[in-house]
């Protein structure tokens, strides 16, 4: 496929530098092996390396031909940056700055491409969707993520494909900026799972999905469901504490995908949220009487028993790891609130319970008292998940003021549930 298009620049007089280095290495590399573009025969020359006699004055036209799968998403590219190489309030050479024209022209594009819905992006990606394809012939989709990629579940993708005797590749923009390409061969499964172990995408993140195989079509809406439900599969192979490495689970894992979509009827809200309401329920939930005294120690064994008996873990490997993060740093969130963590290798995705303790608890050296104790238990590779949903908490608390003294004078772990659920629905409709 090849695009042409033609465009005005701005830019200064004997100044190279920025499309030198901007243009020709950050967004050459942006784009995968195999890309090039055509020198055209009258104007401006563009073609990589980037000729270093080449200077780029204001109001000159640009005509760049480019060939390749994406050709049409680098053209509007280069349309964006060659529109915006000038620098605001600057008017000689000696002063322009380019790190602003920089983030100018990636605020921009980013601004742009933010406006595409799907149908459009695909197509730019010159992604097409057929239901009849030569046996060799790729089949593509996009996906958005609603959860990051943790190290104990991504090695589930290369099985899948496995699974449906299928090449299949993941293409995206990662935190860098660069376009990445991880490519999932059946044939050699250990280079698949390292380069998947490899992403670090957030939540959210717009995924192409592209296979190559007699089942492609299935296995593309199935990795498909499984991206748009990151979240609902890492906890599913969580809770089963089961390897993706053998084949039955892999079935059932698919299975458990497809009905997702099935049951929805569309693969599921793409918008993220780290919500306290989809982790907490009633009877992790302890409510201590007013007047009833608990030291630290007594405290968090309390907390201990709904993550030991929902997760099936060791209540002995609980309480130490809670010990040990507590003796080495222990967290007041707010005035009367304590956030404790423990670490556990087998451990949930996100487990939370919560204590109210009305006469308090000294939780510290420094004999600070609280009265409200979120307890949080994960596994070494959700650390970061844990953060998203500590961020939320934060914005609880904050959203009311009132909230923590609710909490301390609530009857039962319903009213906690109901004061928690109420302020959080508050505060996401005003953030």
């Amino acid at each position: 496929m090849i695009c042409a298009a033609s465009f005005k620049s701005k830019s200064f007089a004997k100044q190279s530098a920025l499309q030198h280095e901007l243009l020709a290495t950050s967004t050459a590399t942006s784009f995968p092996a195999g890309f090039k573009m055509i020198p055209p025969p009258i104007f401006l020359p563009v073609c990589w390396p980037w000729p270093k006699a080449t200077r780029l004055y204001d109001q000159d036209i640009v005509e760049l031909t480019a060939e390749g799968e994406m050709c049409e998403l680098v053209i509007e590219f280069f349309r964006i940056a060659f529109g915006n190489l000038k620098c605001p309030g600057v008017d000689k050479k000696d002063d322009f700055v380019q790190e602003i024209v920089e983030k100018i022209i990636y605020d921009k594009i980013d601004a742009y491409f933010g406006t595409l819905d799907e149908p459009a992006f695909k197509k730019m990606l010159n992604l097409t969707e057929a239901k009849s394809l030569p046996k060799q012939e790729e089949y593509c989709e996009m996906s958005k993520t609603n959860d990051k990629f943790h190290s104990y579940t991504a090695p589930m993708f290369p099985f899948v494909a496995r699974h449906f005797a299928c090449n299949v590749e993941f293409r995206f923009q990662g935190p860098d900026e660069i376009i990445r390409v991880i490519k999932m061969d059946p044939n050699n499964m250990e280079k698949s799972i390292d380069d998947v172990l490899s992403i670090k995408t957030p939540a959210g993140t717009k995924i192409s999905i592209a296979a190559v195989g007699s089942n492609r079509v299935t296995a593309v809406k199935t990795i498909r469901a499984m991206l748009s439900h990151l979240k609902e599969c890492d906890e599913w192979l969580r809770n089963r504490q089961i390897s993706v490495e053998d084949e039955n689970s892999v079935v059932n894992l698919v299975e458990f995908a497809q009905s997702l979509a099935e049951v929805k009827g569309k693969l599921s809200d793409t918008t993220i949220k780290y919500r306290i309401g989809d982790i907490l329920t009633e009877d992790r939930i302890l409510v201590f009487a007013e007047q009833m005294p608990f030291t630290k120690e007594e405290a968090l064994r309390q907390m201990v028993h709904p993550h030991s008996a929902h997760h099936s873990l060791s209540y002995q490997s609980l309480i130490d790891a809670v010990k040990q993060k507590e003796r080495e740093f222990p967290i007041i969130l707010d005035k009367g609130v304590a956030i404790s963590h423990a670490t556990l290798v087998k451990g949930p995705r996100v487990s939370l319970t919560v204590g109210v303790f009305p006469k308090g608890v000294k939780w510290s050296d420094k004999g600070e008292m609280v009265q409200i104790v979120f307890f949080f238990v994960t596994a070494p590779d959700t650390h970061g998940t844990y953060r998203m949903y500590l961020g939320q908490l934060a914005k609880i608390l904050r959203g009311d003021r009132t909230l923590r003294l609710k909490l301390i004078h609530a009857r039962n772990s319903r009213d906690v549930l109901s004061y928690l659920f109420y302020v959080e629905e508050k505060s996401v409709h005003a953030w």
